[in-house]
């Protein structure tokens, strides 16, 4: 049975640390002493062509339900090694696949036990256009199969529905699989005709923006 995600708060503005994170789970899930979570890190690539990290903290409790707590889109945090004097910034992606103590010792998946983790919010533009979210719905739709690209979240959420943002699992879009740019195009261009009226290099751009690679021709040695 397909796990059930329950996506907790929608303010990762005001939350910045793996400490905030956790008392999220502690006050709304059985999260306690001896459990762990781990720690997902999505990804966007902005028209500057710099990735952005989405990170989350997902905790699988007893009844299958993984719990997702969201922190603010980010390129660096701060951290604090075992044995170091201070804190220092590292690369958002170094998170990725981590583990989570109960008192909030991180774990690296290269062994190294971090405290303190703050990520450090990215004041880059990190929501997608409206076109940018048509070709990328356009591209799962025509090759995304029933690639578990959307969480199916359940949400705490006040005010309104769940941000798609939010409920994509940005951390997976590099899996897709897609030919060469010239037969993307058409071929999302014929499953949402209203994409002929944006370009190539736009659809590829969108594309990138949500980590989204598409491989390159060739060139010919002969």
């Amino acid at each position: 049975m397909q796990a059930r995600y329950v996506l907790l708060d929608g303010n990762s503005h005001i939350r910045y640390s793996v400490a905030d994170a956790l008392e999220v789970l502690c006050g709304k899930t059985g999260f306690s002493s001896g459990d762990h979570v781990t720690i997902a890190i999505g990804s966007l690539q902005p028209s500057d062509g710099v990735v952005v990290g989405l990170p989350r903290l997902d905790f699988r409790a007893a009844n299958d339900c993984i719990y997702v707590v969201t922190l603010p889109a980010a390129m660096q945090f701060w951290g604090k090694e075992r044995g170091a004097v201070g804190t220092q910034k590292y690369d958002i992606f170094e998170l990725a696949r981590a583990t989570v103590e109960f008192s909030g010792r991180v774990h690296l998946k290269d062994g190294r036990v971090m405290s303190a983790v703050e990520v450090i919010p990215c004041l880059k533009r990190t929501e997608p256009t409206e076109n940018e979210w048509k070709v990328l719905r356009a591209a799962l739709g025509a090759f995304g199969g029933d690639g578990p690209y959307y969480r199916q979240l359940d949400a705490h959420l006040p005010g309104g529905p769940i941000p798609d943002l939010r409920r994509l699992d940005c951390s997976l879009l590099h899996e897709l699989d897609l030919p060469l740019l010239k037969v993307v195009v058409g071929k999302l261009q014929k499953f949402d005709p209203s994409l002929k009226a944006i370009s190539s290099q736009k659809i590829a751009d969108a594309l990138a923006f949500f980590g989204v690679r598409i491989p390159k021709r060739q060139k010919s040695t002969g």
